[in-house]
């Protein structure tokens, strides 16, 4: 299955020329992910500490946002949201998957060449992040969606 992705950076515009997703980055690849510290002991039971959270990472083509997003990291500039979309490609451009972040920061981007258009691996820091899945049915129908809220600040979950 090929699936397209975009990131819409608050105040940073991309060169998607999709039509459900103009001005958004392009995004070829993401990752991201969450861990949690446990302590097992030999008399039995485990304690759990507060869960950490990974930057959220994408992978793009060297584009119109690199340069704001590169001075952004530099001047530790706050961004509202970013927001990943993932979309299959040649259906209706109904996200199935979600992932929107608040109070943004950039923490790292990285550039690479080769003899193809220089890539970036760009990743952001947050305090809310909230995803959403949707499931597709049997006649290609989003209809199922599965949500979770998290603020990193209050560890509250929703």
């Amino acid at each position: 299955m090929a699936v397209d992705f975009f990131f819409k950076l608050a105040d940073i515009p991309g060169e998607s020329v999709d039509s459900k997703h103009p001005n958004e980055i392009s995004v070829m690849s993401f990752s991201w992910g969450a861990s949690q510290t446990t302590s097992v002991s030999g008399s039995g039971g485990s304690g759990a500490g507060k869960a950490s959270l990974a930057d959220l990472s994408i992978m793009k083509n060297y584009d119109v946002a690199s340069g704001p997003m590169y001075k952004a990291l530099l001047l530790g500039t706050h961004i509202a949201t970013g927001v990943l979309t993932a979309v299959k490609s040649g259906g209706d451009g109904s996200p199935f998957l979600t992932i929107s972040l608040g109070e943004v920061f950039i923490t790292s981007v990285q550039v690479s060449g080769s003899s193809e258009v220089p890539m970036e691996s760009v990743s952001f820091s947050y305090n809310t992040i909230s995803t959403e899945y949707a499931q597709q049915d049997e006649t290609g129908k989003l209809n199922v969606k599965a949500a979770i809220n998290y603020n990193l600040k209050q560890n509250l979950v929703s």
